[in-house]
């Protein structure tokens, strides 16, 4: 979903925001958050190849059959 690559830059940069405000964070709270928006662009990246590789098999599916019975005899 393309609102996803833009959700994904927001909460991307709002991640480094907080990181470089808070410097009274504690080292395991900024280790918790790094992990866990390291797991968010992982998921968007999944879901991009996801969308990616569908979009590929689409493109080489074979065309629907147009309606017309073929006669075998």
């Amino acid at each position: 979903m393309p609102e996803w690559s833009e959700y994904d830059d927001e909460v991307a940069a709002l991640a480094k925001r907080i990181l470089a405000n808070d410097s009274t964070a504690s080292s395991s709270s900024a280790a918790a958050f790094r992990a866990r928006a390291h797991e968010l662009e992982q998921a968007v990246q999944q879901e991009q190849e996801r969308e990616s590789f569908v979009e590929e098999q689409q493109a080489q599916a074979v065309p629907a059959p147009s309606g017309r019975v073929k006669d075998e005899l």
